[in-house]
């Protein structure tokens, strides 16, 4: 509809033009006619567009691009940027017929383990390093020196992963199918909780007693100011634990 009316309105400009001409214009060249009359006709076109194209909708500005970070995650909901969420539970196993669900159960075998795996976040990578510790109720003591990758991991996100198990052996099956009956047989526990850098002394102390009763079978430890200074004690608490067992 526009378009008809930008041509109607140029030519009605163009033969204004040549009938106001007198007739010395017409004998001007025709090329140089034409030239003048079309550049008439576009500047009007233009001006008439100008005036009845709609106006561009207000509306609000695009927000710009926000960059792309790779290798960051976000903050995990354990993480102490935001304690007011609370821990999710974990995935129930596909085979529940395995699960261990009795806590007396869980930590007997968390208990008997003398290495824990604690898995951390380092900077979007997965970070996993073996440990002795010690539980007290839900609470894990861990220790470690007092500076390096693991407690780096820790300030940065608190959230970890624990995980303890008992490989109980291999159960044999046919000798013809390895497929059929062999299998080995084990019992683990995977826990997630927030990790926390005791900063106390009489935390530091509690938790490696903790620890040096359970692989000492004594209580009655003095430690000194110097190796106090040196090592770190790690809290973990934790929030869920999932067992599993087989063959059952």
């Amino acid at each position: 509809m526009l378009a008809a009316f930008l041509a109607l309105a140029a030519s009605l400009l163009w033969g204004s033009s040549d009938f106001l001409a007198d007739r010395e214009s017409r004998r001007t060249a025709v090329w140089a006619l034409a030239l003048v009359s079309q550049i008439t006709a576009l500047v009007a076109a233009l001006a008439v567009l100008a005036v009845v194209a709609p106006a561009a909708p207000n509306g609000p500005e695009p927000e710009p691009r926000r960059p792309v970070t790779m290798g960051v995650r976000a903050a995990h909901p354990f993480s102490s940027r935001r304690k007011d969420r609370r821990m999710s539970e974990p995935t129930p196993l596909r085979r529940g017929d395995k699960a261990i669900t009795e806590v007396a159960e869980l930590y007997r075998i968390i208990d008997e383990a003398p290495v824990l795996r604690l898995a951390m976040v380092d900077e979007g990578r997965p970070y996993v390093v073996p440990l002795n510790f010690a539980r007290e109720g839900d609470t894990l003591w861990l220790h470690c020196a007092s500076a390096g990758r693991k407690l780096e991991c820790l300030r940065r996100d608190p959230a970890v992963c624990v995980e303890v198990d008992h490989f109980l052996g291999i159960a044999e099956g046919s000798d013809s199918d390895p497929c059929s009956g062999w299998t080995a047989r084990y019992e683990s526990v995977i826990g997630f909780g927030a990790a926390e850098i005791a900063g106390d002394e009489q935390d530091k102390v509690h938790g490696l007693l903790a620890i040096m009763r359970k692989f000492s079978g004594r209580g009655a430890w003095t430690f000194s100011q110097d190796m106090l200074g040196k090592i770190a004690v790690v809290r973990v608490r934790l929030g869920s634990l999932t067992g599993k067992r087989s063959p059952l």
